[in-house]
């Protein structure tokens, strides 16, 4: 096992390497470390699928000094759009491969047929089986770190802002409740890291 995870993590360090200079981006030891830590973060404590939006911000934060952040959020985006589009044909062919194509497609059928069969009760029992809060950690970008950690902690509301106009009212309604739910965090629990600190460890 050890040898095929070494060619893996080669091929993600040559992948990172190659993206960074299609974008004109200095290909150096530094920043394909920094920027391999960050997607480990971001894949780590992300609560979006695949880590979208994190992604690109830590990549931001990590590449701040060799480029603009618009050019590494691009640089971001695409790497991981193409690769995971890589990601899914590579699927589909080794499924096929495995499984043989009929038997893929049996595998297919079979998750259509369970899916919808699944009550809420499944996925409650599963969540509390599987996910919990001890030794969670999640990590925010921010533009304002300190200010954000005095308002998690607070426990006053927490809204949301749009930038944008036209928000239908059923949303903004359900947000003003939302607000209200209580967070239960300490401060002692919450540490706020500059983004030039983010990668000297």
């Amino acid at each position: 096992m050890a040898l095929p995870e070494l060619a893996s993590f080669g091929a993600r360090l040559g992948i990172i390497a190659v993206f960074l200079g299609a974008y004109g981006i200095p290909v150096t030891f530094h920043n394909v470390s920094a920027v391999t830590a960050s997607n480990s973060i971001s894949n780590s404590v992300s609560l979006t699928p695949g880590g979208v939006g994190v992604t690109q911000a830590m990549n931001s934060a990590a590449l701040k000094k060799d480029t603009s952040a618009g050019n590494a959020t691009a640089y971001s985006a695409s790497q991981q759009l193409i690769t995971s589009a890589w990601n899914v044909v590579f699927a589909v062919i080794l499924v096929s491969w495995v499984f043989g194509w009929s038997g893929g497609k049996d595998l297919v059928k079979e998750l259509q047929a369970r899916l919808p069969k699944m009550k809420k009760a499944d996925v409650d029992r599963a969540v509390r089986k599987h996910l919990g809060m001890d030794g969670l950690t999640i990590a925010i970008v921010a533009d304002k770190g300190q200010a954000l950690a005095d308002t998690l902690v607070s426990g006053g509301p927490t809204g949301i802002t749009y930038d944008t106009a036209g928000t239908p009212a059923d949303v903004v309604a359900e947000d003003d409740l939302i607000k209200r739910f209580p967070i239960p965090i300490e401060k002692d629990h919450v540490t706020v890291v500059p983004v030039e600190k983010m990668f000297e460890k």
